[in-house]
């Protein structure tokens, strides 16, 4: 069996047509799980592929990039915001969803080095 991560998001529909279409469909296990989730199936050993957020790569010890295809943008993109009831610079403390590890990685990046909060 191939176990597969996916996440459970509409703009990974592409990337799970393949498998879910394919002539070993009743070899595959597809489990469907936020982007942390999968990262972590794949850091434990729960599942053999995965979709996941280019922040976890560097932690999987034999990753391979099995395709030139990703979920990316060229333009501004909506799907991580940053809400606040307070100015910018009052700010001390952000809750964070824990789905997005490439979300919480490019708040501290902001907080830390363009913010400075």
């Amino acid at each position: 069996m191939v176990r597969i991560s996916a996440i459970k998001y509409l703009n990974t529909i592409p990337f799970i047509y393949g498998p879910e279409n394919s002539p070993i469909v009743d070899e595959i296990v597809m489990d469907f799980c936020s982007p942390a989730e999968s990262a972590e199936n794949l850091l434990f050993d729960r599942s053999d592929v995965g979709i996941v957020p280019v922040a976890i790569i560097p932690s999987l010890p034999d990753a391979h990039i099995i395709s030139d295809y990703c979920i990316g943008a060229t333009d501004n993109v909506a799907s991580v915001l940053l809400c606040s009831g307070v100015p910018l610079k009052e700010i001390r403390l952000i809750k964070m969803d824990g789905d997005s590890r490439t979300s919480q990685l490019l708040t501290r990046v902001l907080c830390c080095d363009y913010w400075h909060i």
